[in-house]
């Protein structure tokens, strides 16, 4: 009896496991940050190593600078502005050979976010490429981008 308690304990706990949100500011930092709302890291890719299969990746407002390439996500988390506004949260390439997002999970969200500055030809200059498995692109914008990537 106690072996079966224990086994429907363990099985609730981990049922309810909820991976937690990572966060990113363009004043955050990778070194000393932690992820949370307090102390988060700068950079998405560095919050896209850290967030866990399931969990949410919340970009605090600002403008954040990508860079040169593309962040390909293939676990399913949700990438999401702070706001419901996608303008209030920007993903900079500066001109980089993006595209800023490649999804490539069928559990993956990008949302609430704005892209800005891709160049380069068609699908590295895009704002999303959706790849293999798939994802969803939901209430983003798109600006100066040399394509959109769909």
């Amino acid at each position: 009896m106690k072996t079966l308690m224990l086994m429907l304990a363990t099985a609730l706990m981990i049922s309810a496991y909820a991976a937690p949100e990572v966060y990113v500011s363009p004043t955050g930092n990778d070194d000393t940050g932690d992820g949370s709302r307090a102390k988060p890291y700068q950079t998405i890719v560095k919050g896209v190593d850290s967030c866990d299969a399931g969990g949410t990746l919340t970009l605090l407002k600002g403008r954040h600078d990508l860079g040169y390439g593309a962040t390909e996500i293939k676990k399913g988390i949700t990438v999401r502005g702070e706001t419901d506004d996608p303008w209030d949260t920007i993903v900079n390439l500066n001109a980089g050979t993006g595209p800023a997002f490649a999804l490539n999970h069928a559990n993956m969200l990008v949302c609430n976010l704005a892209v800005t500055n891709a160049g380069g030809s068609y699908a590295q200059g895009s704002a999303f490429k959706i790849v293999g498995s798939g994802g969803t692109v939901s209430n983003c914008g798109i600006w100066k981008c040399h394509s959109s990537g769909w």
